[in-house]
């Protein structure tokens, strides 16, 4: 469920994205009223796209039983993500807002913004599951009454602000006219962040190429009684792993080695988590200052700084490459103590490293094919490189040469570096215009 959650916040992400093109060229262009009208229809597609996926996520339950799930676990899935379903509208409206004042090159609202509902989140999120009767299903619930005051106070700032008086005007039908120019950029730039969703959940499966089928052990410590729920959350399906301060699962009907494995594994995800965060918020996408310099008309400058972005963000992605390389004995040991779990996790450091660099440099690329409004080029060379070259290089070195984990990582390195190549080609062989603004 958690899974679902984040890729179904990438979607909104990735719905938002057809204003870093659109606002971002015509910020460049001066044509400022235009940027209001952007925004509306833009939060109209979001909220669209936000009632289809909240009913998906009303029936979460039935959907889940019927996928064989059983019972008791759809239960819960499905309380604790319903508890979800408001936040998820104010995330899209919050995303819209934030490519719209990122592409002005506006920063520290969005700071204050963030850090505001931060902060309140630990209270919230405290008292509701400590001091209520929710408990768990609390936890969703303070995400999401969090999201909304993000997005209240950024609507505020937007709505009443001064300096946005050039670029806001206040609401206007004429955003229910400009709902197709936006759609034909939203749904490709969903579509590009949801293959990273696709590959990062094929990364979690490693555990099953590597170690087969899972079984789970009995354990009176993870037996916590809902009172809202009135079934145990997670009934004998966990173990408190001695060394690390998280619930994990672990393997039976298997050796030690395995159990090793299995917990060397919830490291392994752990640690592509992190490099997913790198490349979305730590390496410089150029989308902001390519779509303001090509919607100025300045092809040269739009180039440039690109050029520069793909040089900053190497030196950066060395830097990382650095540290993890020679720190991954004591990275792992931050987790766990044992030996043999820290020989797991260094043995998968070296693709990690190579996944950084890469990730590095196709995160520039998707963020030029953004700025320039190449949405619908990017994605098809995203899907088609990951499922026609690096997913069945990964199924065939995972399951017919036996390398399992290595494998299937190899072949999702492979299926990047098409896509790092690919974009690099639309970068050359496409000719770089400002996209028609109405």
């Amino acid at each position: 469920m958690r899974r679902t959650a984040i890729n179904d916040g990438k979607t909104q992400v990735g719905l938002s994205g057809a204003l870093e093109t659109l606002c971002g060229q015509g910020f460049g262009a001066k044509l400022y009223k235009i940027l209001g009208v952007y925004l509306q229809s833009s939060c109209l597609i979001s909220l669209f796209f936000s009632i289809l996926i909240s009913i998906l996520w009303i029936f979460t339950e039935p959907i889940l039983v019927l996928l064989h799930q059983k019972p008791e676990i759809a239960k819960l899935s499905a309380a604790y993500i319903q508890f979800l379903i408001p936040g998820l509208f104010a995330y899209g409206l919050l995303n819209n807002m934030l490519r719209f004042l990122q592409t002005q090159s506006i920063v520290a609202p969005l700071v204050l913004c963030s850090m505001v509902p931060l902060a309140l989140h630990f209270g919230i999120a405290y008292l509701l599951v400590q001091r209520t009767s929710l408990a768990f299903v609390g936890a969703p619930l303070a995400a999401s009454i969090s999201l909304w005051i993000s997005t209240l106070m950024l609507a505020s700032y937007v709505l009443f602000n001064d300096k946005l008086k050039e670029t806001w005007h206040g609401f206007s039908m004429e955003a229910f006219h400009h709902i197709f120019t936006t759609l034909k950029l939203a749904v490709p730039s969903a579509a590009m962040l949801r293959v990273l969703g696709f590959r990062v959940a094929c990364v979690t499966g490693r555990a099953y190429a590597e170690f087969g089928n899972i079984d789970f052990v009995d354990c009176d410590v993870c037996k916590y009684r809902s009172n809202r729920v009135q079934s145990y959350i997670w009934p004998q399906r966990c173990c408190k792993d001695k060394n690390s301060n998280k619930l994990q699962t672990i393997w039976t009907k298997t050796s030690n080695s395995k159990q090793w494995g299995r917990r060397s594994q919830l490291l392994s995800n752990h640690r592509d988590e992190n490099r997913n965060l790198l490349k979305n918020n730590f390496f410089i996408q150029p989308d902001t200052r390519v779509s303001n310099e090509l919607g100025a008309g300045k092809i040269d400058r739009a180039k440039h700084a690109m050029g520069v972005t793909i040089k900053l963000s190497i030196v950066l992605a060395l830097v990382v490459v650095i540290v993890l390389g020679f720190g991954h004995n004591i990275w792992a040991g931050f987790f766990s103590n044992s030996p043999v779990i820290i020989g797991h996790y260094a043995s998968m450091t070296p693709f990690l490293l190579i996944s950084i660099i890469l990730d590095a440099i196709q995160g520039v690329f998707s963020g030029a094919a953004r700025g320039c409004g190449w949405q619908h080029f990017a994605v098809f060379i995203n899907l088609g490189m990951f499922y026609l070259i690096g997913m069945p290089i990964a199924v065939l070195l995972a399951f017919l040469a036996k390398l399992y984990a290595k494998g299937l990582w190899i072949g999702l390195i492979c299926g990047l570096g098409c896509q790092t190549s690919g974009l690099l080609l639309l970068m050359f062989l496409r000719k770089w215009t400002q996209v028609e603004l109405d």
